[in-house]
């Protein structure tokens, strides 16, 4: 279960189709035994935690030679609503992602917020700077 549509990977799988792999969704089962059959997982906000088995699945896959790609995404988080015989809540949970429970097996955290300049660029997280950049020099 994820919080994404399959139109919103639609250019990640055309890139993928056009170098010959085709995206399987796993609908269910045993994580451990439908991993056997690919040579990559793509793990894109999940809405539920992994559970021990599963998360030990994926680090024997990674383990055998697996890839597996993390995605997550700030803006889809988790939606608790409480309800009683007379009233309800509706809870925001962006500091649970359940992402994190598979990451830490790789000492990866995924945080619900962005990094970007607020002064350049419109000041938007969508508007990024990408470029050849010189690890331990500075100008």
């Amino acid at each position: 279960e994820n919080a994404f549509t399959e139109s919103e990977i639609g250019y990640l799988n055309g890139r993928l189709s056009a170098r010959g792999y085709s995206v399987i969704p796993f609908t269910g089962g045993s994580l451990a035994a439908a991993l056997r059959a690919v040579n990559a997982y793509l793990v894109m906000a999940p809405i539920r935690p992994f559970t021990n088995a599963e998360i030990l699945a994926v680090q024997n896959f990674v383990a055998n030679g697996g890839r597996l790609l993390l995605v997550g995404d700030p803006t889809r988080y988790n939606i608790v609503v409480e309800e009683d015989l007379f009233d309800f809540v509706v809870i925001i949970e962006d500091d649970k992602i359940p992402l994190n429970s598979l990451a830490a097996a790789f000492d990866l955290n995924f945080n619900g917020d962005y990094l970007y300049n607020l002064t350049e660029n419109e000041g938007n997280f969508r508007n990024i700077i990408v470029g050849a950049r010189r690890v331990g020099r500075r100008k």
